[in-house]
């Protein structure tokens, strides 16, 4: 995982609905769905508890980046981050 700014490119490969763009103008087009609230530990006043959502941008197989068999599958994508309220986003590529 590496942090990344809003300014990011992002783009699906290979995927059946393509997504393209800066990784804020993709974080903002996610729907409510997509976010799951989750405990980050436990912190003085209780749970610390943050919003998360994760884009899938590419699925591949070995043979598609050059990998041998056996190597197994490879996955990318847009991990994003976002304190409850606050409306600040934080930006991870996986």
């Amino acid at each position: 995982m590496l942090g990344v700014t809003g300014s990011h490119h992002v783009k699906t490969w290979d995927l059946p609905v393509p997504v393209g763009g800066t990784a804020a103008k993709v974080a903002k087009a996610l729907p409510p769905e997509a976010w799951a609230r989750l405990p980050a530990g436990d912190g003085s006043k209780g749970p610390r508890l943050y919003d998360w959502a994760y884009l899938e941008l590419a699925h591949l197989g070995p043979g598609m980046y050059g990998g041998a068999e056996g190597l197994g599958t490879w996955t990318r994508g847009l991990l994003v981050w976002r304190p409850p309220g606050d409306g600040a986003l934080a930006y991870f590529a996986t």
